[in-house]
């Protein structure tokens, strides 16, 4: 499942007695769910050698991997005199995903034209490439000269020509891990935001022939991905479901990629610091043509929600120092995850 749906965890409970069985509570540990750490589900009393199917359905509130291990059954006289409790060993996994945000569009780096997710073929690119596509809808950022007239005239609106992509996108996901940055709500902070940020980039990829490189940390070490976005997708997605925070920088993230950057490629950076020597490196990529895109969460952003007397913190309270070329998105708890990656 994935956080803010529904899981659905059936029982079935049967009485395998002739006499009338009297009304029982299910319970059993559930960390990803609201109710937690336990979760209660009452059950009406059963006739003789009744069979019931208890179905289950909680929210999916925290990422992550769960096992599971037993069901306890609490029951006990009409009276309420004592109790009775049964445990049945069940044991199961559950895999709890980010939320799935859907994005329509990615803004692409060459003359503000979006990357839309075409499934099963290149990316058509209007006035770009030699092999003609087919014909689309004309956009405010096409050229008038790639605008079909005969296409036009027949569809009573104005057509343009698609040609297929010389070169495949290569595009870069950089996700802050560091502990020191994380604000101190334990579900909703700004890193888990950075994490439903780039699971929502990753997803939107998912279906695009592009090149797609993720790079974050995991347990003191650098996790790194990089091949087709079709093919890596899901291994990434499986890492944001247990991705914690850990003691590498964002900077060294950049450092061990470094090298690796091509030119005129895409960056994504989700970062909880701006630090001077993330900025720096961040500016040099700037200059060498690779397309940055900051995204900085800062933990004064994101207080607890349990905080009494907490004075909120506005964008014109915190300062921000000069950043040169590349200037940060910067992110609020309230922010909108999918207009801020959708924005030109």
């Amino acid at each position: 499942a994935a956080c803010g749906g529904m899981v659905q965890l059936p029982l079935v409970i049967a009485n395998r007695s002739r006499r009338r069985r009297q009304a029982v509570l299910i319970r059993e540990r559930l960390d990803f769910t609201e109710k937690s750490p336990f979760f209660h589900e009452a059950v009406a009393a059963l006739q003789p050698y009744e069979r019931r199917l208890v179905r289950r359905v909680m929210p999916a509130v925290k990422r992550g991997f769960y096992r599971l291990r037993q069901v306890e059954l609490l029951g006990g006289d009409p009276g309420g005199f004592f109790c009775c409790r049964r445990r049945f060993r069940l044991p199961g996994e559950v895999m709890i995903y980010p939320e799935y945000l859907r994005l329509s569009r990615l803004p692409e780096m060459s003359r503000h034209r979006s990357l839309q997710a075409v499934t099963g073929r290149p990316l058509g690119v209007s006035g770009v490439g030699q092999e003609f596509f087919g014909v689309r809808e004309y956009s405010a950022y096409d050229e008038m000269r790639f605008i079909h007239w005969k296409a036009s005239a027949r569809h009573r609106k104005l057509m343009v020509k698609e040609f297929e992509a010389n070169t495949i996108s290569h595009l870069y996901v950089l996700l802050d891990t560091e502990a020191a940055g994380v604000g101190d709500d334990a579900e909703d902070n700004n890193f888990e935001f950075l994490v439903r940020a780039a699971a929502a980039i990753v997803n939107c990829l998912a279906d695009m022939h592009c090149r797609l490189t993720f790079v974050s940390a995991r347990r003191g070490g650098v996790v790194r991905f990089s091949g087709e976005a079709v093919g890596i997708g899901r291994s990434i997605v499986n890492l944001l479901a247990v991705i914690t925070p850990g003691t590498v920088a964002a900077e060294e993230l950049l450092d061990h990629e470094f090298d690796r950057f091509d030119r005129n490629a895409i960056c994504y950076c989700l970062s909880m610091s701006g630090s001077e020597k993330l900025v720096r490196r961040l500016n040099f990529l700037g200059r060498q043509g690779v397309d940055v895109r900051w995204f900085l969460a800062p933990r004064q952003y994101f207080p607890r929600h349990d905080a009494w007397g907490t004075v909120p913190v506005t964008a014109g309270e915190h300062h921000f120092a000069d950043y040169g070329v590349v200037a940060p998105v910067v992110a609020r708890q309230d922010s909108d995850i999918v207009r801020m990656l959708s924005h030109d």
